[in-house]
């Protein structure tokens, strides 16, 4: 019995971290979420309430004709962008287009690994779509730099952007990789020990020592380790001898 249990309680911790570590941000706004820990992300520091956007015409570094706007929380108006959230700026000659990429309403956080990104997405007349994807990646020392990707593939409806912000900066520190291995090592040898313990005792009748499951193995090991130890320490070495 006892062995069954510490089994089940070594597992379902480890299951239970496993868990931990594929958590979502689940969206609290259009600009916030939070993981289950508590952490959350905010970019309501980065947002403009004066319907402009913070992250103003910024070029995509493989066009020379395209710009994008952004603003996080709050909308803005930008030529024939109206109440966006992300905007599109396309300088035709003389005048410039103004596509939509994607209103408030229609952002989405998503959480792979630990990495979260937000996503919006516009849908226009004829059921045309674009999105803009935002991957959102902590740098505590940057308040907020937008770095734009550009349109992937080309003619794809699909932009990418990464922003760079402490406030992207969230504690996800569950249990190391190394830590969870190091727990599954000792509920093995616990249970080995008290599954060895119990047949030793019961079934083969054993008593003192020779309880120990394998002992005679074990007894052997530290003379099995100076041997190996002497030998690494002396290999090569030569023991000469006098003749007498």
């Amino acid at each position: 019995m006892k062995r069954t249990v510490i089994i089940y309680v070594c597992f379902s911790f480890l299951i239970w971290n496993s868990v931990q570590s594929k958590d979502s941000c689940k969206k609290t706004s259009s600009c916030s979420c939070k993981f289950s820990n508590g952490a959350a992300i905010n970019l309501n520091q980065l947002s403009n309430t004066d319907q402009t956007p913070r992250f103003e015409d910024q070029p995509d570094p493989d066009s020379n004709a395209d710009m994008y706007s952004w603003n996080p929380c709050q909308p803005f108006n930008e030529g024939d962008c109206q109440n966006v959230a992300v905007c599109n700026v396309h300088n035709n000659i003389p005048n410039a287009s103004y596509f939509p990429l994607g209103d408030q309403d229609s952002a989405v956080f998503s959480t792979s690994g630990k990495v979260t990104t937000l996503t919006y997405i516009y849908t226009g007349t004829g059921g045309a779509q674009r999105s803009a994807e935002i991957t959102l990646t902590c740098d505590k020392n940057q308040e907020g730099f937008l770095d734009v990707k550009g349109e992937i593939p080309l003619g794809s409806g699909e932009y990418f952007f990464e922003l760079q912000t402490k406030y992207a900066c969230v504690d996800l520190s569950g249990i190391s990789i190394g830590t969870i291995i190091l727990i599954a090592f000792l509920c093995f040898i616990v249970t080995y020990l008290i599954l060895g313990m119990t047949i030793q005792t019961f079934v083969r009748k054993a008593s003192g020592k020779q309880r120990i499951p394998n002992y005679s193995l074990w007894s052997a090991v530290p003379g099995l380790v100076k041997d190996g130890t002497v030998f690494v320490v002396t290999r090569g070495k030569r023991t000469s001898y006098s003749n007498i």
